[in-house]
């Protein structure tokens, strides 16, 4: 990684970890008719504000002459309007609370996921304030486990086999691991047979929870790369964050490269559209996040590892494919996606 990039991802890229938009209705979902089917949440991270006319503009006009049902903060105005106008509307994220995926990302990212995943798919986001705090963070996922366990009986209510996956970004992990203290205050026996952390920092106050009953299975991809996931000392009592969980039974670790690169902080989340200046259009993956291969990355590991604590993940394009190719100490293993398959997205992503 050159220079240039290192200052970029580390200046700028925390800035772009997450967002959510104004609070609209509640999740009203079509009933599900299947045996089988998958309930994808997307979280996302911490949102600090960059700079914005535009987004500055109109939260001002939003703050001062418009109805603010919501009884906003011209801050939190802000930071939504940025949502619309900047480099975060790349992520799949939505509306304040948890709601079926309606920006163009999160329904870019839902249509690949109905394509990847074996099983019918729903695909939620969760919005809240992204503030970098830890005490914002537990408030945010109570909030969603208000939501969530209700929106599951409804869902089980409808099919007979339903999985639940959590998808999380940077600090929006920390919000999917605080599920577990939301359960052990709450006891509406939630269950989520999936969390998946991207580039997560681990934290004291959060990293107990990994062990959690709520959490059949957890999946902590991270780069070396990724300078921002470490540099979080100010939400935490911890001298600094860290890129991985101490081992546990239910956890695996997995380390992504691209070739000869290391994937940055936002280049596991954002897609790289016409105007994401802070994603490299040269890592194998471009323009897409590591979150959209997920479907295919985590049927791998759990055809190969099911007992391997720590996975090492290298993403290569070949003529025609993308090549996912894992190994521990003892197995490797090597799967192939269709480049063909990927083209109809990837014109779609510019139009984003």
């Amino acid at each position: 990684m050159n220079i240039r990039y290192k200052r970029l991802n580390l200046i700028f890229a925390i800035t772009l970890a997450a967002s959510g938009f104004p609070s609209q209705s509640p999740v009203e979902q079509p009933s599900v008719a299947t045996d089988k089917h998958t309930m994808v949440v997307f979280i996302h991270g911490t949102m600090l504000p960059i700079l914005s006319l535009s987004a500055f503009g109109s939260a001002m006009h939003h703050y001062f002459w418009r109805k603010n049902n919501a009884q906003k903060s011209w801050y939190q105005l802000y930071l939504d309007k940025l949502k619309k106008v900047s480099t975060y509307r790349y992520q799949p994220s939505g509306p304040d609370g948890l709601n079926p995926a309606i920006t163009p990302s999160a329904c870019l990212a839902a249509s690949m996921y109905q394509d990847l995943l074996p099983a019918s798919c729903t695909c939620y986001t969760f919005g809240w304030d992204g503030r970098l705090s830890n005490r914002h963070r537990r408030k945010a996922a109570h909030q969603l486990y208000k939501s969530l366990c209700p929106e599951i009986e409804r869902l089980k209510a409808n099919c007979k086999n339903l999985e639940v996956v959590v998808i999380a970004h940077s600090h929006g992990g920390n919000v999917g691991l605080y599920l577990a203290h939301a359960e052990n205050e709450f006891k509406k026996g939630l269950e989520i047979d999936k969390l998946v952390l991207l580039g997560t920092p681990v934290q004291s106050e959060t990293e107990k929870y990994v062990s959690s009953p709520c959490f059949k299975k957890i999946y902590n991809f991270y780069s070396r790369g990724d300078q921002v996931q470490k540099i979080d000392l100010i939400s935490t009592h911890d001298e600094w964050s860290r890129r991985k969980f101490a081992a546990h039974e239910n956890l695996v670790q997995i380390e992504v490269r691209c070739g000869n690169k290391r994937p940055g902080h936002t280049e596991l989340w954002l897609f790289n559209g016409k105007d994401n200046w802070i994603c490299r259009d040269n890592i194998s993956i471009a323009p897409f996040p590591l979150f959209v291969f997920l479907p295919t990355i985590i049927r791998e590991l759990d055809a190969h590892y099911t007992t391997t604590s720590h996975i090492n993940l290298n993403i290569e394009r070949a003529p025609q494919k993308i090549s996912f190719s894992f190994s521990d100490k003892h197995t490797n293993a090597v799967t192939m996606l269709d480049e063909t398959f990927l083209q109809k997205y990837r014109e779609k992503i510019f139009r984003l």
